[in-house]
């Protein structure tokens, strides 16, 4: 898995996503395979980390087309994009590691597994950002919600259970402080 990712990743910068993916399930995919990876799990692994690379620096072909279009700088927005991609560098790795949510399983097992998935992979964002979804969340509680997203990545009810609570006492608890963004001509949004 470890030589899977920069060979997936670097193999076809910048290709648009179906001229990606074919050439990564035919050269880094069977590979997988063969080390024992479920064949679902090695596409969508591959999938993922050649799609990745568009939005991640150094090629980021589809943040610097951003950056056109918003006329901002090319490198913040790499970098920025590179930020809210993060968590899609993990989800390769659950699907590998958690073959529930690739439908093995029962329906319980499965929309336990796709919750758990959902936790774990959204919080990453909060914790990165240093954003929640009412505000700004101190440095505590954002090291809180990341703990509480590894727990839930990783594979069992009693880590999901307690990830979750984590993941929630620290969002409930949070002195939250929402900054008022300032709207069209420098003025705030709510016309202050």
């Amino acid at each position: 898995m470890g030589a899977a990712v920069p060979s997936a990743y670097q193999a076809r910068l910048g290709d648009a996503g179906y001229a990606c993916y074919l050439v990564l399930a035919t050269l880094v995919a069977p590979a997988m395979i063969e080390m024992g990876v479920l064949p679902m799990a090695a596409h969508l692994f591959v999938l993922y980390f050649g799609i990745i690379s568009n939005v991640t620096p150094p090629v980021a072909l589809a943040a610097y087309t951003a950056s056109g279009i918003a006329q901002c700088n090319p490198s913040k927005c790499g970098f920025t994009a590179f930020k809210l991609a993060l968590k899609g560098f993990i989800l390769p790795f659950v699907f590998e590691y958690n073959h529930v949510l690739l439908g093995q399983g029962g329906f319980l097992s499965i929309v336990w597994a796709f919750l758990s998935a959902c936790v774990g992979t959204d919080c990453p964002a909060c914790t990165i950002q240093g954003y929640t979804f009412s505000g700004k969340p101190g440095r505590l509680f954002r090291i809180m919600i990341g703990g509480g997203a590894l727990l839930c990545i990783w594979r069992g009810i009693l880590t999901d259970v307690i990830g979750a609570a984590i993941c929630l006492a620290a969002h409930l608890t949070a002195k939250q402080t929402v900054d008022v963004l300032p709207g069209p001509g420098g003025r705030a949004a709510d016309g202050t």
